[in-house]
């Protein structure tokens, strides 16, 4: 399965322009491509090397729900980078994380 945009393999997701109801959307993207039980993913953000494997499925959500829940509790940006690398320091970024979480992280334009 060629997931593009919506599995993001071992990297920081661009989540700047999104808000938690296109989270939420995101997040049933990746259900419904698990329900077709696919073995490969292909990401179209992935760390070089890492492995094509369904489980980036999982990954993906399980990242969207840690961001839309530190997002909550965390009044600025640099405490949603700080909790959010706390979780998923392992990542690679492409850019600054700062400016992948900003502008609307509670769904202002």
């Amino acid at each position: 399965m060629v997931a593009g945009d919506i599995v993001y393999n071992q990297v920081h997701m661009m989540l700047a322009e999104t808000d938690p109801r296109t989270r939420e959307e995101w997040i049933a993207a990746n259900d419904a491509i698990e329900a077709l039980e696919p073995r490969i993913v292909v990401s179209g953000h992935k760390r070089v090397g890492a492995d094509d494997s369904s489980a980036t499925l999982k990954e993906t959500r399980q990242y969207l729900r840690d961001f839309s829940r530190i997002a909550d509790e965390q009044p600025t940006i640099e405490g949603i980078v700080r909790d959010m690398m706390a979780l998923h320091g392992s990542a690679t970024t492409h850019g600054s994380s700062g400016t992948r979480y900003a502008p609307r992280l509670r769904g202002a334009a």
